[in-house]
């Protein structure tokens, strides 16, 4: 089985089992697990993706199973059950180095059920508050769900104006694209 299959079936059946509990938190009350073991994969990525040393030492077979599921464990304490349990299967069957694979699909699926979009928006400058109420409203006109995960950063690059992706959509609202399509 290729790689992205496999790590296809450990994020859905991962999902599946959490899907219909929860956990209660101390200060957030009753936390549906589909969401912590989300975020603690999401973490997890972020291990992989901040540190290329990291992700060599889990791609590298000359190391333990054991010593990289120690290492993660050590680096984020206090992972739930669920999540402790998902990498103690991955650690036996010689799986970890998947992890950020897993979590994409995890984060994937999580979305689709969850009926939400990413969005990522690039803005020339500080965004004020007037205008942040406006631009929810429009991105919940042009994007297929009403509930969106928000991304933004800042290029200055642009000039003025705005560029917003979703999905497989970019609007580009920018004075960078204007001034480029009047000189075109």
């Amino acid at each position: 089985m290729s790689l992205p299959k496999r790590a296809l079936k450990y994020a859905k059946s991962l999902f599946r089992t959490v899907s219909t509990t929860t956990y209660t938190d101390t200060n957030l009350g009753i936390v549906p697990n589909v969401c912590t073991v989300g975020e603690e994969l999401f973490r997890i990525r972020g291990l992989f993706l901040a540190s290329v040393d990291f992700k060599n030492y889990f791609q590298n077979p000359t190391y333990s199973e054991q010593s990289k599921s120690t290492l993660i464990t050590s680096l984020i304490p206090a992972m739930s059950r669920i999540t402790v349990s998902f990498l103690s299967i991955l650690k036996e069957r010689g799986h970890l180095s998947l992890l950020p694979e897993i979590s994409d699909e995890y984060e994937k699926i999580f979305f689709r059920v969850k009926e939400y979009t990413k969005i990522r928006i690039t803005l020339s400058g500080r965004l004020e508050q007037k205008y942040g109420k406006e631009l929810v409203t429009m991105l919940k006109e042009v994007t297929p769900s009403k509930k969106f995960l928000l991304n933004a950063s800042y290029n200055p690059k642009l000039l003025g104006g705005l560029v917003v992706e979703y999905n497989s959509s970019v609007l580009d609202a920018s004075v960078l694209k204007e001034l480029g399509d009047t000189l075109t």
